[in-house]
């Protein structure tokens, strides 16, 4: 099962509205949560022999992205990080594998929309990517069908970052 919904908005935390902070975090955290405890539940129930279950969190679990504010969003990925390595531990004695993808920089329909809007944005975040681009959606399938597969039946708990080195440079920025 692959949980990957989410969503994001720019505020500084000062003016970030409550409610929107909430429905972010019901969909990133609890919809992340809930689907793989309802997932789990099934793989119990069924007696599956190696479940395999991944969460979508992000690179912002691991930095702060610039030039964008957006703290409650980066909490939120960081929560779904370490909730899969909570998992992972908490489900391993039922042969469950829970782990994290975190992409970088994505060139996803919604991004798109947005980049369409401020190029300038665009070619700060592929400035700040060592390869220079922003991934593709596609660019997580090898990623995915790893974690999924039975390729990676004694990795769980952890996390993999596909992000054009993007977090390895970006955490060191001041």
């Amino acid at each position: 099962m692959v949980a990957s919904a989410g969503i994001v908005e720019n505020f500084p935390a000062f003016d970030y509205p409550t409610e929107k902070i909430r429905k972010l975090y019901d969909i990133n955290v609890h919809g992340s949560f809930f689907c793989a405890r309802e997932a789990a539940k099934w793989m119990v129930e069924k007696k599956v022999q190696g479940g395999s279950i991944v969460l979508v969190a992000s690179m912002s679990a691991n930095i702060v992205n610039i030039p964008q504010p957006q703290t409650p969003y980066n909490g939120s990925k960081a929560a779904v990080k370490h909730m899969a390595a909570s998992l992972g531990v908490e489900w391993a004695p039922h042969n469950i594998r829970v782990n994290a993808l975190s992409p970088g920089y994505m060139l996803t329909a919604l991004t798109r929309a947005v980049m369409e809007k401020d190029q300038e944005l665009k070619r700060k975040w592929e400035s700040l990517t060592p390869m220079g681009r922003m991934g593709e959606p596609e660019d997580l399938k090898g990623a995915i069908i790893y974690l999924a597969s039975d390729a990676s039946k004694f990795t769980t708990g952890t996390e993999l970052r596909v992000d054009g080195v993007s977090n390895s440079c970006l955490s060191g920025m001041k």
